[in-house]
């Protein structure tokens, strides 16, 4: 099993490039220009305070707009 760890993406366990868990200033952060909002029922089952990587919201915003 995958130990959880704030540096990592719940989606796909890479590094999901997060500032606030490397300790840098989290309006630096790449998440802070994201659209999240339509995401909710596809990260329905992945803990609030997880942070996905990049890669990840790109492949589900790709997948919801192809079941649309």
């Amino acid at each position: 099993m995958t130990e959880k760890s704030a540096a990592r993406c719940p989606v796909c366990q890479q590094a999901n490039q997060c500032a606030m868990a490397a300790g840098t200033d989290p309006a630096l952060c790449w998440c802070m220009k994201a659209d999240f909002s339509y995401l909710e029922l596809a990260l329905r089952d992945i803990p609030k305070h997880s942070c996905i990587c990049r890669h990840c919201l790109i492949n589900i915003k790709k997948n919801a707009a192809h079941h649309e």
